[in-house]
């Protein structure tokens, strides 16, 4: 029976899918670069630290549409404050995540629908944040009383285009492989 709902999850939500565009192979981990990302070191830090790197020139980001930046051939793990997180119109789980520090250092992670990535392994990560705290709808659904997340993911740049709980600097862990939640 587990199986059967999974698989009707997984077929609606193919249905009407809106999968994203900008570097949306860097995104999902499909670009020529994937493989050199080092998934077996993961880097421990701190939202600020991430929020601090220096975020590449304009003349850079042409190149960047299929290729990756040296900050985006690593894995971080965080440990932050969950701030909010809805459904992107590109299907994207949108999660916003503070530093533990300085809470008005926050930043983007997210995780792609299962469906644009063809990786199912994606869906348990999404469903435990909403069946602990709610489904996601269009707007930041706020998280009180200062959730504490470990979150992994493959480190990214985004362009800045108002994004709610953009990092400074635009960069995010984006596809995210991994979250703790409290128990």
């Amino acid at each position: 029976m587990k199986i059967l709902i999974f698989v009707v999850l997984i077929s609606l939500m193919a249905m009407g899918q809106k999968c994203g565009v900008e570097r949306w192979a860097v995104k999902t981990m499909t670009d020529s670069d994937a493989g050199k990302v080092n998934t077996r070191s993961i880097v421990d830090t701190t939202v600020k630290t991430l929020s601090s790197f220096k975020a590449p020139l304009k003349k850079d980001w042409t190149a960047a549409k299929r290729k990756r930046f040296p900050e985006e051939l690593k894995v971080y793990r965080v440990k932050a404050s969950l701030v909010c997180y809805k459904l992107e119109s590109d299907s994207d789980f949108h999660i916003v995540i503070a530093d533990l520090d300085d809470s008005k250092v926050t930043m983007i992670v997210e995780i792609p629908s299962p469906a644009c990535m063809k990786d199912s392994r994606i869906l348990p990560l999404r469903e435990s944040l909403e069946t602990k705290y709610g489904m996601a709808g269009k707007g930041c659904r706020l998280v009180p009383g200062g959730v504490v997340v470990t979150v992994t993911g493959v480190g990214f740049f985004d362009f800045k285009h108002g994004q709610t709980g953009v990092a400074d600097n635009g960069f995010e862990l984006h596809p995210v492989t991994g979250i703790v939640l409290p128990q």
